[in-house]
């Protein structure tokens, strides 16, 4: 099984969230991945700070991300994306999830998430929470 690690998952790897350590050491390093839309959460904390601060945050999450496989936003991912659109338009369901969530479902992946609120709303997505 392939799992993609959502943005909060990575940022309390940053942490060193105890159970969360403990989950990923459970799994086979070839199997967890993150979304490409989750640098861009990444560098959106980022480039708030000065730029000398901001390439030592961004060096310092590259070494954290390094020993996972980026998954690129694809034209598959796109259509999912825009089928989600449709299927949780009356639903509250962040744009930035949607996007990783139709990552997850053009790969056949399981989002591993603290957010279980908004990606349990995605019909048919395999969702994870490895911080309980």
């Amino acid at each position: 099984m392939l799992y993609l690690l959502d943005t909060n998952v990575l940022v309390e790897l940053r942490r060193k969230n105890p159970l969360l350590i403990a989950n990923l050491k459970d799994q086979n390093p070839s199997s967890l991945c993150y979304s490409v839309i989750s640098i861009g959460e990444i560098h959106k904390g980022i480039v708030q700070h000065p730029l000398e601060k901001a390439i030592a945050m961004w060096d310092h999450w590259q070494q954290l991300l390094a020993p996972f496989a980026p998954i690129d936003f694809t034209s598959e991912a796109a259509m999912t994306w825009g089928r989600l659109l449709h299927e949780t338009r009356k639903q509250q369901v962040g744009a930035r999830d949607l996007l990783i969530a139709a990552t997850a479902l053009a790969n056949g992946m399981t989002v591993v998430t603290h957010n279980l609120r908004e990606f349990n709303r995605i019909e048919g997505l395999l969702v994870q929470d490895w911080q309980d």
